[in-house]
């Protein structure tokens, strides 16, 4: 029961980043569980950013750890060639209907910054961060972009930094 919970929050989810609506009850439920799970928001940042599909982020909750090369690969590539700026749109329309039907849930908002942070939207990326961080101080994902906003560290020279 839980796996197919899981499984429809995500397809209402993959729908709204291709131009569907997102259900107010259906934002509220996401953003819960997304505050919940760790792997679940993560799940969500990487089928927005990277345009993982449903069935893979179902694989990738179920054992976050065995794809951390996959996952490293994923991000790599997407930050070389850039988040789809359409579908940007679109998950940032998701993730903010979302922070308004859960107005305590920081998580979205932490998506969202990474998101901006990722494609070089800098200004963006620090009002998602302070929004997240005014909803939780101790959000983990808010802090991570936070740490590289403050370090002007950008998501494109990543690669090439590590690779030295």
């Amino acid at each position: 029961m839980e796996n197919e919970t899981r499984r429809d929050m995500l397809e209402t989810y993959a729908k709204a980043l291709e131009g569907g609506l997102m259900p107010l009850d259906a934002a509220k439920v996401l953003a819960g569980r997304m505050e919940a799970d760790k792997a679940f928001r993560d799940a969500v940042l990487l089928m927005a950013g990277c345009g993982g599909d449903v069935d893979w982020a179902m694989r990738f909750i179920a054992a976050p750890l065995a794809f951390e090369g996959e996952v490293k690969a994923m991000l790599v590539k997407t930050f070389k060639t850039a988040i789809d700026t359409g579908r940007l749109r679109r998950a940032d329309m998701a993730l903010a209907m979302m922070a308004f039907a859960a107005p305590t849930a920081s998580q979205p908002l932490a998506v969202s910054a990474y998101l901006h942070w990722a494609i070089g939207d800098e200004r963006w990326a620090r009002r998602m961060v302070d929004a997240a961080f005014n909803r939780n101080q101790t959000n983990s994902l808010a802090h991570l972009v936070d740490a590289a906003l403050v370090r002007s560290a950008h998501a494109a020279e990543l690669d090439r930094k590590s690779t030295r």
